[in-house]
């Protein structure tokens, strides 16, 4: 009789820790779900995204010129981060060389720089990027941010303007 009664015991205890465990492992999930989501949700905030150059058909692969007439060369802006400053160019063409300020770019004037060159061509949207393998990741974002948007005017136009948000990095060579 007694035998009968410590097996239900032990039975009762097996399954109250087995309950317990469940409990546990519920309470667990219900904890770790929201903060996975959570941080997937700021993951995908952070991540930004790069756009390569777009290539030509096959048709456009190789065009012949005649080398007597000039033709006016695409608009292709690409801003290289130098030792001395942020030289901007389109093609071989130098636009500009933004000099450094405190050892740092001088995203304020790049930002200028930008406007002017999306005013003067509006359909204009890719950047490429070039640094060198020493630049500091801080002068990369920050030259990055310039050329991609800028601060819109006081007033109602509050927010960001849009300047040439398909960005390419690159390295100088």
């Amino acid at each position: 009789m007694r035998r009968g009664f410590f097996k239900r015991k032990k039975a009762v205890r097996a399954e109250a820790a087995f309950l317990s465990f469940k409990l546990g492992y519920i309470n667990l999930m219900i904890t770790l779900v929201p903060v996975l989501l959570s941080i997937a949700v700021f993951s995908r905030l952070a991540t930004l995204d790069l756009h390569l150059p777009k290539l030509g058909n096959d048709s456009e692969a190789v065009t012949l010129q005649n080398t007597n007439t000039p033709s006016a060369a695409p608009f292709s802006l690409s801003v290289a981060i130098e030792e001395e400053g942020v030289a901007v160019s389109s093609g071989p063409t130098r636009i500009a060389l933004i000099k450094h300020r405190e050892g740092k770019p001088d995203a304020a004037a790049l930002s200028a720089l930008m406007q002017k060159l999306k005013k003067e061509h509006p359909d204009a949207k890719e950047v490429v990027i070039l640094s060198r393998p020493k630049t500091q990741y801080a002068d990369l974002v920050s030259v990055m941010d310039a050329c991609r948007s800028a601060r819109a005017g006081g007033g109602e136009q509050r927010g960001f303007q849009s300047l040439f948000p398909d960005v390419s990095l690159g390295e100088v060579s």
